[in-house]
């Protein structure tokens, strides 16, 4: 009797599966709370104002008497932007006011004001502030010179702080657009005319020279140009200061500083009058 061979069976294997744990959740991080958000210096966002304003301009709307001006509603409009977009907040500051009344070559008199304004700009981000100093000033026949005398020191610092122009391509009609085309070794050279004084600003600082007895051409060899209305919009706010320093001295009936005492004699040619 044959032995049937036994048939060994497959042994199954049990298939070790294993289980692998999900990871513990990370903390979530708040982006606002715990990654620090990296800001412009204040230095740096005054310069992106300015690049955004030489960008743009301002132009001139506003309709003088015989000219036309860059309103301060429109200037206001503009630069209140540049600020909001740039986190940047501006902060007047008045340290001095002095009053006087002027008449003019009418015989009419007013009141005219001038106005000493510390201005801090402050970054909301970081609580940076700088500073700048700047005079306005103004005549009225009412009660208006301290205001306007207030605007317009907004104004021109806004103006020269930020170099605004008053179109992205410089297109005004009073500025001085001289530009030639020459050869200069065989190669094209373009030559651009400074920009120069508006009638407002000229009658602005004759009206000082006339309220300090100054002489106008000694005026002009001490900031060294032939006429005012040759004198570059960059070189009036130093003319400007000039000249009121020495209306301040005469006010005074003496010059404090021996810079200030050579500042009055050189522009009355060489007499400290």
């Amino acid at each position: 009797m044959t032995k049937k061979a036994a048939v060994e069976k497959p042994v199954e294997k049990e298939i070790e599966t294993e289980v692998l744990e999900a990871p513990a959740p990370e903390a979530q991080v708040e982006e606002s709370h715990d990654l620090a958000v990296v800001h412009p210096s204040l230095k740096k966002k005054l310069f992106n104002i300015q690049k955004q304003l030489c960008d743009t301009g301002v132009s001139k709307d506003g309709k003088g008497s015989q000219y036309a001006t860059r309103s301060i509603d429109v200037l206001i409009g503009a630069m209140s932007e540049k600020f909001s977009q740039n986190r940047v907040v501006l902060q007047p500051e008045i340290e001095d006011v002095s009053r006087s009344i002027v008449e003019l070559n009418s015989g009419k008199k007013q009141n005219c004001t001038i106005v000493k304004i510390r201005y801090h700009f402050l970054d909301i981000d970081s609580d940076e502030t700088l500073s700048t100093v700047f005079y306005g000033e103004a005549s009225d026949s009412l009660d208006k010179s301290l205001q306007q005398a207030i605007t317009n020191c907004y104004k021109y610092l806004m103006i020269q702080h930020f170099q605004i122009p008053v179109s992205p391509m410089n297109s005004d009609p009073d500025t001085v657009q001289s530009e030639e085309e020459h050869d200069a070794g065989g190669e094209g050279v373009k030559t651009v005319t400074a920009q120069l004084l508006t009638p407002e600003d000229l009658a602005g600082i004759r009206d000082l020279i006339a309220r300090t007895g100054t002489d106008e051409a000694q005026f002009c060899k001490f900031l060294k140009t032939e006429s005012l209305e040759k004198l570059p919009l960059v070189s009036a706010a130093g003319a400007i200061t000039a000249l009121r320093q020495k209306e301040k001295s005469q006010s005074t009936s003496k010059v404090t500083t021996p810079q200030a005492a050579a500042v009055m004699a050189a522009m009355n040619g060489g007499t400290n009058k």
